[in-house]
């Protein structure tokens, strides 16, 4: 450890942090059974709306009552590349196991009435991630049936809420399931985005960023906290905590314990995710992308920009640049220059 980067009692709850089992770790899954995939695990009772309007009560799941017409859902399983086409929209989206894993921990949920896309990432390193995301997936479209109240912080804030509920209902081998969350809306000019973990919001307009999310990560806490760099923040990590730490673990998702909310000082909000939010006006023409970290982990916003922009200069279609991200990323994972991961993506174009 170098003297320079011991521990700061200025700092206490960075060390405790640290020190502490509440970390997510994102890594390989463990073997998934079948009525895990499934979700047949039932809550049996109501829980705490966190603010959410009456008329949203979450049922149990096995009351769940999705439209299919308008909604579709992978979760703990997988899907080629679909497209959506609604009257503000075009979206193309998929779910792939990826390369190294044995089952998909990531969810996909695309609903055309209300232009909402949601894409959670159960996180790996924990038993059953893919549940966590299904209880998501579900929880959302639940919630999205009554898209004129929802709010996307209530449908995160309800979903966090939910999966904590499936922790206490469901027994030991439940009770640390978590997932990352990223949705977006586009609706009457604009773009609505909410998060929470390292699943990515992206929106460009051309070679222009426009809007990009930023990871609930221990790499990004130490940058705000302690004011440091990025290369300084990942030597602080590794000087105060040895070879084993890990930049990339997670404070903020859903099914998390006490999640860290503010950065800037460090505090909780009593179990309560504190998501981000943003919203932007959109032209004709914009992309929107989210993604689970099995992309991102294996392509920088520079050339997922590239990649799609190129395509859509030539006119290919985009269920067919969703496709080709995915053969793409795998190639990526195969050479053993990329992370393992399962593959989520949602490529949505403003029309």
């Amino acid at each position: 450890m170098g003297e320079e980067n011991a521990k700061n009692p200025d700092f206490e709850e960075i060390h405790e942090l640290l020190d502490s089992d509440l970390l997510q770790i994102d890594e390989e899954p463990l073997p998934a059974s079948a009525e895990a995939i499934a979700v047949n695990k039932v809550l049996e009772t109501n829980h705490e709306t966190a603010g959410i309007p009456d008329a949203l009560l979450r049922k149990p799941y096995s009351e769940l009552n999705i439209t299919p017409d308008n909604m579709e859902i992978y979760a703990g399983g997988e899907n080629g590349a679909m497209t959506s086409i609604g009257d503000e929209v075009n979206i193309a989206a998929f779910t792939n196991i990826g390369y190294g894993y044995n089952r998909n921990d990531d969810g996909l949920l695309v609903d055309t009435n209300s232009n909402t896309v949601v894409v959670p990432d159960g996180v790996g390193g924990n038993k059953h991630g893919e549940v966590a995301s299904n209880v998501a997936c579900h929880v959302s479209g639940q919630m999205l049936d009554r898209p004129d109240l929802v709010k996307l912080e209530d449908m995160i804030q309800g979903a966090h809420h939910d999966v904590k509920e499936y922790q206490k209902n469901n027994g030991d081998e439940y009770d640390n399931i978590a997932a990352t969350f990223v949705a977006a809306r586009i609706k009457n000019g604009k773009a609505e985005f909410v998060h929470a973990g390292d699943s990515k919001a992206l929106m460009f307009r051309g070679d222009e960023i426009i809007y990009e999310s930023s990871d609930d990560n221990l790499l990004n806490y130490i940058m705000v906290r302690l004011g440091k760099t990025e290369n300084e923040a990942i030597e602080y990590i590794y000087d105060v905590y040895g070879d084993n730490a890990r930049p990339d673990a997670i404070l903020q998702d859903l099914g998390h314990p006490d999640p860290v909310t503010d950065f800037k000082t460090g505090s909780s909000n009593n179990g309560d995710l504190n998501p981000h939010y943003h919203i932007e006006d959109t032209k004709p023409g914009d992309i929107i992308v989210l993604a689970s970290d099995g992309l991102t982990d294996n392509m920088d916003t520079e050339t997922i920009m590239k990649f799609i922009n190129e395509r859509l200069a030539k006119g290919v279609a985009l269920n067919v640049i969703a496709n080709e991200i995915k053969k793409e990323v795998i190639a990526i994972m195969k050479s053993g220059t990329g992370k393992f991961d399962n593959i989520t993506i949602a490529i949505i174009q403003v029309k």
